[in-house]
């Protein structure tokens, strides 16, 4: 039971962490394309 919940316990960290870095580069990436529009234009 213990094993399984500590299983468990490092799964969604993992996936909290994987989950961070995703929005980390989501974020990267819009303030990019938002950067490139604001400044392409004349």
């Amino acid at each position: 039971m213990s094993a399984v919940f500590v299983h468990l316990q490092l799964e969604a960290r993992l996936n909290l962490q994987r989950w961070s870095i995703e929005q980390n580069l989501l974020r990267m990436w819009l303030w990019q394309t938002v950067r490139k529009q604001t400044f392409s234009v004349p």
